[in-house]
């Protein structure tokens, strides 16, 4: 007698041909066997309590050493592609993927990068780690090339001139001064400041790497104050609210520049990332070596800083629009009579 006739609650999808429950009783003893061999029509959050189906993609991304960003987004793409096919992972086919990618281009209208990341994940997930798809292979995509907005100096005086609380403004004040991402200037710790050298270490950065940036006198001023109001040194430069033990939220970062960015009454797209767009685009205007700036910024290729070179307006205002030289020459004529 087959596995699945001993299931109650079972119906089949002849359209789809797997089988649909409408009831799944977790403890039944086919349960797990019947899994293995039969393709069945289920929501993942549902099938995750009655079989792991994630482990061999958390333990592959463990033993690589992957960061917690990287196994979040890895987890996130591959749990929306199941909720979209709706099947146990073994019996995902490329065309089921690619469907799925399809949805996420035209009805959901995503990005080329975002495209590329759910891309990604998928791959990593049923060629790598499971090898459920060997040959899986994905369209390449083209990413647009879009210029970030760019804070102006005033414009950053004014974010940090209209932060009140002390932890906040010298939060912003490090992320811009040093060209910080958010996720490695909330997880600084006093110990990674040396005020001899003005240099600031950012330990484990994007990409599991260490790196030193510089950091301004003043800056290093205002972080000794601030420390200097702890009754018991912490362990983290900018600690949890609540849980002292713990660094504050990338959430909650992003918080404090979004507030700090409408008592600025700015009206440009940018976000807490802007202030290491800013640092590197100010650098450059000042006339600092683009290579210098690559080593703060902790970018392995030239390449990914040259954006900043088609920001900078340093040279801008030198350069003259045809318009007027056409103008010139119209009144460098003598008029007709």
């Amino acid at each position: 007698m087959s596995t699945v006739l001993k299931l109650p609650h079972r119906e089949f999808d002849r359209v789809r041909k797997c089988w649909y429950f409408t009831i799944l009783i977790k403890n039944h003893p086919d349960w797990i066997q019947f899994l293995k061999s039969e393709k069945i029509c289920v929501d993942p959050d549902i099938l995750h309590e009655l079989v792991p189906l994630f482990g061999k993609l958390i333990a592959q991304i463990e033993l690589r050493n992957y960061s917690r960003r990287t196994k979040k987004t890895y987890l996130f793409w591959n749990k929306k592609a199941l909720q979209f096919i709706q099947c146990q992972p073994q019996f995902v086919t490329e065309e089921d993927l690619l469907d799925f990618l399809l949805y996420l281009k035209e009805e959901r209208d995503v990005s080329g990068i975002t495209l590329l990341s759910a891309q990604s994940s998928l791959l990593f997930y049923y060629k790598e780690a499971t090898g459920f798809l060997p040959k899986l292979k994905f369209p390449s995509v083209r990413k647009e090339k879009v210029l970030p907005d760019i804070l102006s100096f005033e414009e950053v005086q004014n974010l940090l001139t209209l932060t009140q609380n002390i932890k906040h403004r010298i939060l912003l004040e490090v992320a811009y001064s040093a060209g910080l991402r958010v996720s490695e200037a909330v997880n600084l710790k006093p110990s990674d400041l040396d005020s001899t050298r003005k240099t600031l270490r950012v330990t484990q950065g994007k990409g599991k790497k260490d790196r030193y940036s510089i950091l301004s006198d003043r800056v290093f001023e205002h972080v000794s104050s601030y420390l200097d109001s702890f009754p018991i040194f912490p362990k983290w430069l900018f600690p949890s609210g609540t849980k002292t033990h713990m660094p504050i939220s990338i959430r909650t970062a992003e918080k404090v520049f979004e507030q700090a960015k409408q008592r600025a009454k700015i009206l440009k797209k940018v976000s807490f990332h802007s202030l290491r767009h800013a640092f590197a685009t100010h650098l450059l205007e000042l006339g600092t070596d683009i290579r210098y700036i690559q080593s703060l910024l902790g970018h392995e290729s030239l390449r990914t800083t040259q954006i900043y070179t088609r920001v900078t307006l340093q040279k801008l205002h030198t350069i003259r629009s045809p318009y007027d030289q056409l103008i010139d020459r119209q009144n460098s004529f003598p008029s007709a009579k």
